[in-house]
């Protein structure tokens, strides 16, 4: 089967959650960095998920040309964190004005959010992990989706099926700690755990929400935007799995 590529833009970031995710739906995986990315063709990919933070120049115009080809050849697409800056720029826009934040945020829908394939019932005031020191310009094509109170939006989509999210959503209170102390946060508070210390405590405490919030925005996009085709369906049967909500099991049925 055609792998989901994992685009990361250092040695310590993992697809974490979704890793888990996809396993758990028996899809392969493939984790390759953005001069990697450079050479492969839209063809050769089921669907997109790009972790941003691209440490060189070349990974970074490496998996800017693979998002650019997958918005063209209609490969769905999921940029997490400054990912969606990549996602951004490809469609047009790139990095405002002002600055971005990093902390725990509650983030809420915004009105076309809850109309979309996957946040429509996302719930309002989920508390959610974002590291991206920049400010998103958004193309004129772009859908805003979420956001957060004073806040620069925190989700968007490009067409049907490109999503750009600025939180973390693959990574689970555990794994945002691994994160954290591979690539110190600092600076740029906006909300509880702007620092080292205060982000520990906010992580261990909000573990098993982490989780389960991550595994069910991830699992919405994986059932209902990317699909399946006959030959990735295992129960013999069209359709997504059921879609886990939180503090349901991650185990289709």
């Amino acid at each position: 089967m055609v792998p989901f590529v994992v685009v990361r833009g250092a040695p310590h970031q993992q697809a974490g959650l979704l890793a888990e995710v996809l396993e758990r739906r028996r899809r392969p995986v493939r984790l390759v960095d953005g001069r990697q990315a450079d050479t492969l063709a839209a063809g050769e990919v089921r669907a997109l998920t790009v972790l941003g933070g691209q440490e060189t120049a070349e990974g970074r115009d490496g998996g800017l040309a693979l998002v650019g080809r997958c918005l063209e050849a209609g490969v769905p697409v999921l940029a997490l964190s400054s990912g969606a800056r990549l996602l951004a720029e490809a469609a047009g826009g790139g990095t405002g004005a002002g600055r971005g934040g990093i902390g725990f945020v509650a983030v809420t829908r915004a009105a076309d959010g809850r109309d979309d394939t996957i946040f429509h019932d996302f719930p309002d005031g989920t508390v959610c992990f974002t590291s991206d020191p920049a400010c998103l310009r958004l193309p004129g094509a772009a859908t805003v989706l979420a956001g957060h109170d004073g806040g620069p939006p925190q989700a968007f989509r490009i067409g049907s099926n490109a999503y750009g999210v600025q939180w973390h959503p693959e990574l689970g209170g555990r794994q945002l700690l691994a994160y954290a102390e591979a690539a110190p946060v600092a600076g740029l508070p906006t909300g509880r755990g702007a620092d080292l210390q205060d982000l520990a405590d906010e992580a261990r405490r909000r573990e098993p929400f982490l989780r389960a919030a991550g595994a069910a925005l991830l699992g919405r996009w994986v059932d209902m935007v990317v699909g399946r085709t006959d030959e990735e369906a295992p129960w013999g049967r069209r359709g997504p799995p059921p879609v886990p909500g939180p503090g349901l099991s991650l185990h289709p049925t």
